[in-house]
């Protein structure tokens, strides 16, 4: 299965060692194919990785970004943030082989192998965010995205 995690230039730095074990732990323990969507330059984050990390970087920006900027700062409101926590609505746009992805934030760590054939999201699963029956509010950082385009009205 393909795994997709996003970010920018800006998070890298703090992210670069997390991003090192979601990579290989995803490789080595979870079985996964990493597919890397990236706001940045792609050679900075393969000398990141290592040049030997079989991973597909997508050198991408966000289709908001324009909304993104126009947005004001404010204490709960990071431009920057905005710019690659939005990177993982392209998805769609970038995978046209798969019908079933996995999207995580990159602060993961995989510790067995991720085994979601049985689930058939009509467009994406998730988890509460914070209790387990509450669902005003889901988690955004582990997803498992239907990527098949979708008519509309079309049943499935």
């Amino acid at each position: 299965m393909k795994w997709y995690s996003c970010l920018n230039a800006s998070a890298l730095d703090r992210y670069a060692e997390h991003l090192r074990v979601a990579v290989r732990t995803a490789i080595d323990i979870a079985g996964l194919e990493p597919h890397l969507v990236f706001d940045g330059e792609a050679d900075r984050l393969r000398a990141i990785l290592g040049h030997d990390a079989p991973v597909h970087i997508h050198s991408r920006r966000s289709g908001l970004i324009g909304a993104i900027e126009a947005t004001p700062e404010t204490p709960d409101w990071s431009r920057s943030i905005a710019a690659g926590a939005f990177l993982r609505l392209e998805i769609p746009l970038i995978e046209t082989k798969d019908e079933f992805v996995l999207y995580t934030d990159c602060d993961v760590l995989f510790a067995r192998r991720v085994e979601l054939s049985p689930l058939r999201p009509r467009f994406f699963a998730a988890a509460p965010q914070h209790e387990p029956h509450e669902w005003s509010q889901f988690c955004s950082g582990v997803l498992l995205l239907n990527v098949r385009p979708c008519a509309p009205n079309m049943s499935r």
